[in-house]
C-alpha cells in the first residue's frame, strides 16, 4: 500500500498539473519555493515527510500555518514547497475582489 500511495503522489504531483485529483478540484497546485513545477520525486517525498511529521507533532503542524506570513504548514517548509491558485482561480479571485 505505501508503494502504490508513493506512486500517486509522485505521478500527480509530479505530473502536468502539479496537483491531486482532489486540489485538481479546489483548483490549486503545488509549487517549488521558487515557483517551478514539482516533479515525482518532490511529490513522493513531500508524501513522506507530511505522513512522518502528522505522527510526530500532529496539532503542531497545522498550528505553524497560522503563524507564518506564507500559512505554509511544517512539511511545506521542510521540502520547499508552496500551494497556490491556478491560474483559472487565481484570474476568478481578481475579477472578484475589485472594487465596484
Amino acid at each position: 500500500m505505501v508503494i502504490w500511495a508513493l506512486a500517486y503522489y509522485g505521478l500527480t504531483l509530479g505530473g502536468p498539473a502539479s496537483a491531486t485529483i482532489g486540489m485538481r478540484a479546489m483548483d490549486i497546485e503545488m509549487r517549488t519555493w521558487y515557483g517551478a513545477p514539482t516533479y515525482f520525486v518532490l511529490g513522493a517525498v513531500h508524501a513522506v515527510v507530511f505522513w512522518i511529521t502528522v505522527s510526530m507533532v500532529t496539532p503542531l503542524i497545522l498550528l505553524v500555518c497560522l503563524f507564518n506570513e506564507r500559512r505554509r504548514c511544517l512539511h511545506d517548509m521542510l521540502v520547499g514547497t508552496v500551494v497556490i491558485n491556478n491560474q483559472a482561480r487565481a484570474a476568478a479571485l481578481r475579477v472578484s475582489r475589485r472594487p465596484a
